[in-house]
């Protein structure tokens, strides 16, 4: 039997001007990856990614003392699980969403 590894795309915040936070993305396992993808980011726009410290409390996410945010210019980052994730959105002069990919999310 051979097992195919299956990649699920899941819109997670609909392209619009408004605030939006998406919370509860759960990304199952060691090590898995979940790639988080922006759209429509202008100029100094972010979607800012969160981790969940204790239930109901995220925090934003560091890496080298750089916050984890995807923006215009850098619209793609890849978290690694086991975690619960959350994306917060500000306000965007033009329709801005964001979307994940990963094999084992729910």
């Amino acid at each position: 039997m051979i097992l195919k590894e299956t990649t699920m795309s899941k819109e997670l915040i609909a392209p619009a001007t408004a605030a939006d936070t998406q919370a509860g993305i759960t990304v199952l396992g060691e090590n898995i990856p979940c790639t988080f993808i922006a759209s429509g980011l202008a100029g100094a726009e972010t979607i800012n990614i969160q981790i969940e410290t204790t239930p109901g409390n995220y925090i934003n996410m560091f890496s080298e003392g750089s916050q984890l945010e995807l923006t215009a210019t850098n619209n793609v980052l890849t978290v690694f699980g086991p975690g619960e994730y959350q994306l917060v959105k500000g306000i965007t002069a033009g329709a801005a969403g964001a979307f994940m990919t990963s094999n084992q999310h729910k």
